[in-house]
């Protein structure tokens, strides 16, 4: 009975050791093979550092047409969305009176550009203090923006600028700031600032709301990651790279930001190999393999 005991305990420690080993050999052929991992070689590339905002276009001017005598319209000649010279005859005015006849007095359009509005229709009256028409100029147009005010120090005449429309999300327009105002809004804290920006076809029309990109400053040939793979961790800014089969934790100092990339001005390099999966489980030294 002894014998039979020491056999049976022998045998159950045996099954044990084999069952640990081939649990050592389990996590140990895991720890050689490693994490599956994707990687970005860093190149250097060229950025912009960019300030989004959302604007309101407005006609570069805008003129209330008003007719110098009182009087009756006899018509509109001309229709909104017609485009007029300096001095065009827009409406003609009756101005007689009971028993006196006048000529038909004209109403002039005071510069060139395009009808938006026609306030009156035939027959209604007219005094010197009643619109007749309004006459924009369209050609080239300015884009209002508010900037707020930490930003306001980077501002600057002639600084370039990149304008879309949700109606043609297609198409980019160009211009750069002709204004900045002198005084900051003391309840938003912004200061208005006047973008002009060129009109080909007419496109942009008085009153659209305008996606604005300001081009702040603009790097040539910088090392660029993704911004996806950079970890943000206790105020600093991580990221691991692929160093001869492991994972290799790197504190980075960054620069410009175009929203996909960033520019690294420390810790990486060209070249680099930059892991850009998994990053969040990653610990610096454990085994990677790259997918």
């Amino acid at each position: 009975m002894q014998s039979l005991k020491i056999i049976v305990s022998l045998t159950i420690m045996a099954m044990v050791a084999s069952c640990g080993s081939r649990n050592s050999q389990t996590k140990q052929t895991s720890e050689e093979v490693g994490l599956t991992v994707q990687v970005y070689e860093v190149k250097n590339g060229n950025i912009e550092d960019r300030l989004s905002l959302i604007g309101t276009i407005a006609p570069l001017e805008q003129i209330t047409v008003f007719s110098k005598v009182p009087g009756k319209l006899v018509r509109n000649m001309v229709e909104e969305g017609n485009r007029v010279t300096v001095d065009q005859t827009i409406a003609l005015v009756n101005r007689d009176e009971i028993g006196v006849e006048f000529t038909e007095a004209p109403i002039k359009s005071p510069i060139t550009g395009t009808v938006a509005k026609l306030h009156l229709d035939s027959g209604a009256a007219v005094a010197p203090t009643i619109p007749i028409a309004t006459i924009v100029k369209m050609g080239t147009v300015k884009v209002l923006v508010n900037v707020i005010e930490k930003e306001i120090g980077r501002l600057r005449k002639g600084l370039k600028a990149e304008i879309s429309v949700d109606a043609y999300p297609s198409k980019k327009f160009t211009g750069s700031i002709s204004n900045i105002s002198p005084i900051v809004d003391p309840l938003s804290h912004t200061v208005k600032t006047e973008i002009r920006v060129g009109n080909p076809g007419l496109l942009l029309k008085p009153g659209m709301s305008a996606n604005v990109s300001l081009i702040l400053g603009r790097h040539q040939n910088v090392p660029l990651v993704p911004k996806d793979a950079i970890l943000q961790k206790l105020g600093e800014e991580i990221v691991y790279l692929f160093e001869a089969g492991l994972a290799k934790r790197v504190i980075i100092k960054t620069g410009y930001d175009d929203g996909h990339f960033v520019e690294v001005l420390s810790g990486v390099r060209a070249g680099d190999k930059l892991i850009v999966s998994d990053q969040s489980v990653l610990q610096d030294g454990v085994r990677v393999k790259v997918e």
